[in-house]
């Protein structure tokens, strides 16, 4: 169940773009944008975290983690591997010293 709703997470990831309304003012352009990242970052933690509660070493939890960005699809599995995987060791630290999933990744800028 928890894969299920990281991998919804990113799958809204897919669907953030820019939004163009026509007209001849261009200050009718409008960016939407989602907090996303953060609330994929902040599941990502979230099972690092839970994954560290089992007590499993930095090594092991690295490879769960390439496990789980291996199964989404491909653009969410580069962002995924891209973002996510290249700062597991820090978040791996941060859940050790008792920072919270959101902390972390306010942290890494992606809150």
């Amino acid at each position: 169940m928890k894969s299920f709703v990281f991998v919804a997470l990113f799958a809204l990831i897919g669907l953030v773009q820019p939004v163009y309304v026509p007209g001849k003012d261009k200050s009718l352009e409008v960016s939407v944008e989602f907090p996303l990242e953060c609330q994929a970052c902040e599941e990502f933690a979230k099972l690092v975290g839970e994954l560290i509660e089992k007590e499993l070493p930095k090594e092991t939890v690295e490879k769960e983690a390439e496990k789980l960005c291996d199964i989404l699809p491909s653009s969410l599995k580069k962002f995924c591997h891209d973002h996510l995987l290249t700062v597991v060791d820090t978040i791996y630290d941060e859940i050790i010293n008792n920072v919270s999933p959101k902390g972390v990744c306010e942290l890494l800028d992606f809150c």
